[in-house]
């Protein structure tokens, strides 16, 4: 008996599929917790947009600098999905 199984993304915000190629894998940090999401072109776009005034105000802190008091909030697009999984 012969199987195929099917792999699709799925945003995470809307629940919609994403086309195959085309998620984008969103990562940022928050008050010190990390966190990842799958997200459709349009919703990354949106995410983008949310973050863009407090990434422009923020400073950016490297990974091998430890944080300081002030807690910054950095967000980071990926390329699509499927190719990180590669």
């Amino acid at each position: 008996m012969a199987e195929i199984f099917i792999r699709q993304l799925i945003d995470d915000l809307d629940g919609k599929p994403i086309d195959t190629g085309l998620g984008h894998e969103v990562t940022f940090s928050y008050q010190g917790a990390d966190y990842r999401i799958d997200l459709r072109p349009t919703n990354a776009d949106k995410i983008e947009a949310v973050f863009a005034p407090y990434i422009k105000a923020a400073e950016k802190v490297s990974s091998a600098s430890t944080p300081s008091a002030k807690t910054s909030t950095a967000a980071k697009v990926s390329g699509p999905v499927d190719q990180l999984s590669n």
